[in-house]
């Protein structure tokens, strides 16, 4: 599979910093015939360092990118505001798309772009937390019945982001314009991952607010203002149980823990710690799980038929790495392992469930 990388800016960004060594990772270690070759940026001589970087072919036009023969899948690496134009383009090319979550800037945009997804040109969309073994197995688990009948679900899932300083990169996620807040981008990853394990959520209300007004950016004099909110709540259906998901910014201690209660026990979901704050993140951090049948917790058993992937010190490229696996076998045999546009649709539609308060 050849891969067209948009937007892959080597001095930041989300491609460099997962999707790059992801593939590299899934070529030369685990023999997987994938290959980056094309990059674009809108800029010339970013554009060069990417191809010279990559091997691949610069090009300082994505829509030139997703018309190079030599691509199979445009992957859309960049701000939100711009996917749809992006995906539109590399859909009119005939081509296969990974877009990152939030796939639009709301489910209206997501489902235009749904529409034109088809089975010869495949939308994806980046929630890749549902590729870690741990919610693979817990999912597996639930599904087979072991926890019985499932009663009640809590979620709780914070980041570090804005609890000190916020990069000047990450400082325009806090205009509610961005649709690339706490509300969308974390609370959507959140949501995907229960749905995944769960077997199914259906969102029945939530309210999001702004707890922080001011944020100081580094290297910058002035605070700069917020109008997206940090801290969200989201009720749920699962089945018959009730869940609850609280989902919150500024935590120097972020971790995830998703505890499921059932007839036969309770089972716990939750982030390992790494080092860097940013990678704490539930898309991005590994999972571990346990199962207390008797009060004690055991932990759960990876699923065996899954390919080893470890990318030592970058705990983000693991997920990234499984997705492209995933898209590999849909590609091949029209399979559903990797989340669609549709499944995006789904998700955007969770979050119009969230009311918005104006805060303190």
């Amino acid at each position: 599979m050849r891969i067209g990388l948009v937007e892959a800016n080597i001095e930041h960004g989300w491609a460099f910093r997962a999707h790059v060594p992801a593939i590299e990772f899934l070529r030369t270690v685990l023999g997987t015939d994938i290959s980056i070759s094309a990059v674009s940026t809108s800029r010339t001589e970013s554009a060069h360092a990417a191809a010279a970087a990559t091997g691949a072919e610069p090009f300082t036009s994505a829509s030139a990118l997703a018309r190079f023969e030599a691509v199979d899948l445009v992957v859309v690496t960049v701000k939100v505001q711009a996917h749809s134009e992006l995906v539109s383009a590399a859909q009119a090319a005939g081509k296969h798309v990974l877009c990152e979550w939030p796939l639009g800037l709301d489910a209206a945009e997501a489902h235009s772009m749904s529409v034109r997804a088809t089975s010869q040109h495949r939308g994806f969309v980046g929630l890749q937390s549902r590729f870690d073994p741990s919610a693979i197995a817990l999912r597996e688990m639930i599904a087979a019945g072991e926890l019985g009948d499932i009663q009640a679900v809590n979620a709780r899932s914070s980041r570090a982001k804005g609890a000190e300083t916020i990069s000047a990169q990450s400082a325009y996620t806090l205009d509610r314009t961005s649709a690339a807040g706490t509300r969308e981008v974390h609370t959507g990853h959140v949501l995907d991952l229960l749905d995944q394990v769960l077997g199914g959520i259906a969102v029945t209300g939530g309210t999001s607010r702004i707890h922080r007004r001011d944020y100081r950016v580094a290297g910058q004099a002035l605070p700069v203002a917020a109008t997206a909110p940090d801290t969200v709540r989201v009720q749920f259906d699962a089945g018959g149980a009730l869940g609850s998901a609280l989902i919150w910014d500024g935590d120097d201690n972020a971790q995830t823990v998703i505890d499921i209660q059932g007839s036969r026990g309770r089972a716990s979901l939750f982030t390992l710690p790494v080092p860097t704050p940013i990678m704490r993140q539930v898309q991005m951090a590994p999972l571990a799980a346990t199962f207390h049948p008797n009060g004690q917790p055991e932990p759960l058993t990876l699923p065996s038929s899954m390919p080893t992937i470890h990318l030592p010190g970058n705990p983000a490229a693991t997920n990234i790495a499984s997705q492209y696996l995933a898209i590999i076998d849909d590609l091949a045999d029209g399979g559903s392992r990797t989340a669609t546009f549709a499944d995006a649709h789904r998700i955007h539609g969770y979050i119009e469930h969230i009311s918005e308060e104006p805060g303190i």
